[in-house]
């Protein structure tokens, strides 16, 4: 999906360490957004490389922002099916 967007709130980036499927320890950095478009806001992350390279962006720019929308679902520790929806930032371009 493809947006025109103004940044309205950049978070920090985040590393937190988790046991990836081998069970080997591994870093997953994320960084957040909160985009503007319309009356429309989205909340989206950069993950992995691409969070951790992205320096602070002007938030009085128009961007064409790329994301990447998927749903998943999960059991939580009541043993529930639950489903979140994720969007993830794939690529950002000043317009």
């Amino acid at each position: 999906m493809e947006i025109i967007c103004r940044i309205k709130e950049e978070q920090p980036l985040t590393e937190r360490e988790y046991t990836n499927r081998n069970g080997m320890p591994e870093k997953f950095a994320s960084k957040g957004f909160i985009l503007q478009s319309g009356p429309e806001t989205i909340f989206c992350e950069m993950v992995q490389d691409q969070a951790r390279s992205c320096g602070t962006l002007d938030k009085n720019y128009y961007y064409k922002a790329q994301l990447q929308i998927t749903a998943r679902d999960w059991e939580d520790n009541n043993h529930q099916k639950r489903w979140e929806n994720r969007i993830v930032l794939k690529s950002l371009a000043v317009l």
